[in-house]
């Protein structure tokens, strides 16, 4: 399911679609996103480059904190990468909030990989905003 501002929202944010994101799930504090590493996503190591794992979980935080009636922009953000990402593999990431207090909220992420195992865990501050 994915809420209807969310939606509207996807027509004008091309970023997401050009990385081959694609959304699952984007429903207020709750939203799941995947993108398959592909030839194009690779570090010089050979394995997928940390700003596609950080934009995949920046952009879950980002639907789940904006699913709803009010705007969210991103305060701060931190992410520590746990195992690499490989080519082929379809990574998942999973953002659920934490916290809500007056104007700001915490989201963290999660993404795996589709063996199960941790790829990267993310901590973003949303701020609500006019």
């Amino acid at each position: 399911m994915i809420s209807d501002q969310i939606a509207s929202k996807l027509q004008t944010s091309s970023l997401p679609r050009n990385l081959g994101i694609r959304v699952l799930r984007a429903l207020p504090g709750d939203s799941t996103l995947e993108v398959t590493v592909a030839a194009e996503h690779l570090n010089l190591h050979g394995a997928c480059h940390g700003g596609l794992i950080f934009t995949l979980a920046d952009t879950a935080f980002g639907f789940a904190a904006n699913a709803g009636d009010e705007n969210a922009v991103t305060q701060e953000a931190s992410i520590h990468y746990v195992t690499p990402a490989r080519l082929d593999e379809v990574l998942t990431a999973q953002a659920t909030q934490i916290s809500r207090q007056g104007r700001s909220a915490v989201l963290d992420v999660t993404v795996t990989a589709g063996d199960g195992r941790v790829v990267a865990l993310f901590r973003g501050l949303a701020r609500f905003v006019g």
